[in-house]
């Protein structure tokens, strides 16, 4: 059985929106992901959530995934 836990926290400021995720799973830098993507369905469904927010940021720390997306 699988153990892996996901965090998803939504702020919202008066500015933007603040979508932030962290997991436990093996690392996956979503940016670097899109560059292996085979079937052009697939890189263009993970194109529009890259280019939709205002900025995407992922950094792996100490085992855990953490990717924030500020809409």
């Amino acid at each position: 059985m699988l153990k892996e836990s996901i965090n998803v926290r939504l702020v919202a400021t008066n500015k933007d929106l603040i979508i932030r995720m962290r997991d436990d799973c093996k690392t996956l830098n979503i940016k670097e992901y899109y560059k292996f993507l085979s079937t052009l369905e697939e890189k263009v469904e993970l194109s529009i959530i890259l280019k939709m927010p205002k900025e995407v940021i992922y950094t792996p720390i100490f085992g855990a995934n953490n990717l924030l997306i500020k809409i």
